[in-house]
């Protein structure tokens, strides 16, 4: 049984590494069809990410919805939390502690971002580089947002690239290491 308990964790972890690899490629996915949409659609930042959150899965999908509504309805942060709640059947104290006396859009996005670092696979380094990138769409400049997010993009393509090429590697000494964790712990035990 501890041995079975020992491989389920390292089981475990290897499953949270592939999905923080998943997560990271939807989010490049989900970064790409913002940047065309504010480049080759012209839309504006609450457009652009009412429109790509339709193409992208749980919990990004509810991200990008929140982000919108809330710009939306900036003048009424009620309204948004009404409309939020409405459109997912949340929890209405959630909204209200959520999106409370938030009308900058660097203030919605860093608040946003809470959400995401609870519902998804990523890592606090990786909230921090959206945190990043969230001060460059914050700009008017579309020039500046252009470039931001192209950074960006870099950057997580980089990331992605690494942590690709030593996936595999990771997921085997983490089933492996779980597996002689539970024995170790066995022959102690007896």
């Amino acid at each position: 049984m501890v041995i079975t308990g020992a491989g389920i964790a390292g089981t475990s972890y290897a499953y949270r590494l592939k999905k923080r690899l998943d997560n990271l490629k939807e989010l490049e996915h989900i970064v790409i069809n913002i940047e065309n949409d504010i480049r080759y659609r012209h839309s504006i930042i609450s457009s652009a990410f009412k429109n790509v959150s339709t193409k992208c899965h749980k919990p990004f999908s509810h991200w990008l919805m929140f982000i919108s509504k809330r710009l939306d309805y900036a003048d009424d942060p009620n309204e948004a939390n009404e409309q939020l709640i409405n459109d997912f059947d949340c929890d209405d104290e959630f909204f209200n502690g959520f999106f409370h006396n938030t009308y900058e859009f660097s203030e919605i996005w860093d608040k946003s971002l809470i959400y995401l670092k609870d519902n998804s696979f990523l890592k606090n380094e990786d909230i921090d580089d959206l945190k990043t990138l969230g001060q460059t769409l914050g700009y008017l400049d579309i020039t500046s947002q252009k470039m931001g997010i192209s950074l960006f993009l870099d950057n997580l393509h980089s990331k992605i690239n690494e942590i690709n090429s030593t996936l595999n590697d990771k997921i085997r000494i983490s089933i492996i290491a779980g597996m002689v964790s539970g024995i170790f712990i066995v022959i102690l035990l007896i």
